[in-house]
């Protein structure tokens, strides 16, 4: 059994569970959760972590809505879960072209060439990072900043 006595450890921790579901989450609270990766298990007795994972959990879902709702129209792909979005782009802009419009206005977007570990040819997509941004107003602007660079263009 881990005792989480460091809360940078019971932060690494909460964010590992962010892939449990709710339910589990809430099913641990009182007492102790199963966390199994690859050839590791660690059973975890530690409420504050769960406190921990349900706050990020909370907060990533925030973010998704704020994107969701200023990428309205525009072809997005992200998981509820997921700390980040893929936005497609379409033939009229390019990740670098993208980028440039929105440099001017502190956004910064990563295209997906970045995250080729082979020799694909990527989709012309670029990847959002949703906890990049210091608060929920900064991450609204930037998504609106995006949306309206990608909506003048049409």
């Amino acid at each position: 059994m881990l005792n989480m006595k460091r809360t940078g450890m019971a932060v690494i921790l909460a964010v590992a569970l962010l892939s449990i579901s709710a339910a589990t989450v809430a099913a641990a609270e009182s007492g102790s959760i199963k966390v199994h990766a690859r050839n590791l298990t660690l059973q975890v007795n530690a409420p504050a972590v769960i406190a921990i994972a349900r706050g990020v959990r909370q907060e990533v879902e925030a973010r998704q809505a704020i994107a969701a709702r200023a990428l309205e129209g525009h072809d997005f792909r992200s998981h509820r879960n997921a700390l980040h979005l893929w936005l497609a782009l379409s033939d009229k802009w390019t990740a670098a072209k993208l980028s440039e419009a929105v440099r001017p206005f502190n956004v910064l977007v990563r295209p997906s060439d970045l995250f080729n570990t082979g020799e694909a040819r990527m989709p012309n997509f670029v990847r959002l990072s949703l906890v990049a941004p210091k608060s929920r107003d900064d991450l609204q602007y930037a998504m609106e900043v995006i949306a309206n660079q990608l909506s003048n263009s049409l």
